[in-house]
């Protein structure tokens, strides 16, 4: 008796250990079937002083090189974060190993475009408001960090 007791636990923990595998194995399978959207960028806005005008917008991009980055910027059909979001011309200033530094001027028609891609950024400043960030970029613009991920 005992010894059929003792066989059927062995089998039940060999079927319940195969069952347990199929399923990590469909978990898995069912993974590499879904595709992950890419989000290049990701935004934040953060209040750098005491003064109006020290808000920076730092951008996190997903790439290995400075090269990367740039050839993103360059190319239109990569859909560039300010092509897409803004439509406001930035120019690279330094290209270096560890970031890129952006900068743009600002019209009267970019300043709109701007204010609503930085609320969509959700800003990491516990001190945000909106009229001094508004004050701020009419005034001086905001420097732009985009940084190797």
């Amino acid at each position: 008796m005992k010894k059929i007791l003792v066989t059927l636990m062995v089998l039940f923990v060999l079927v319940g250990c195969s069952k347990k595998e199929e399923v990590v194995e469909q978990t898995h399978n069912c993974r590499n079937d879904v595709k992950e959207s890419f989000v290049p960028y990701q935004i934040n806005v953060v209040h750098t002083g005491d003064d109006i005008a020290s808000y920076e917008m730092l951008i996190d991009i997903k790439a290995e090189t400075p090269e990367e980055i740039k050839a993103i910027l360059d190319n239109p059909s990569s859909a560039t974060y300010l092509a897409d979001y803004a439509s406001i011309p930035f120019t690279v200033k330094e290209l270096s190993d560890t970031n890129v530094e952006l900068s743009y001027i600002l019209t009267e028609a970019d300043n709109g475009a701007l204010i609503q891609t930085l609320f969509k950024a959700e800003p990491t400043a516990t001190d945000f408001k909106a009229s001094t960030l508004m004050e701020s970029i009419q005034t001086s613009g905001v420097t732009c960090r985009l940084a190797i991920n």
